[in-house]
């Protein structure tokens, strides 16, 4: 979906910097969410779960459109 290499890289290097801050959060946030574990976790990404299906429509548009 990142049709830009200078793009792909910024998001790359910027889940590089992050992700071991952040993962000790969330194993605590993942533990908190109790019995209903999954569907919790699921709950709470719901809202970035829609925003990714509809940038992955979108890229597919654009793709079948020839404006990429």
């Amino acid at each position: 979906m990142l049709q830009n290499v200078v793009g792909l890289a910024g998001c790359a290097v910027l889940l590089w910097r992050l992700w071991r801050p952040a993962a000790g959060e969330l194993a605590e946030w993942r533990e908190c969410r109790g019995v209903g574990g999954v569907g919790g976790v699921v709950v709470d990404i719901s809202g970035a779960l829609v925003v990714i299906v509809i940038g992955a429509v979108c890229a597919f548009a654009s793709w079948r459109l020839g404006l990429a």
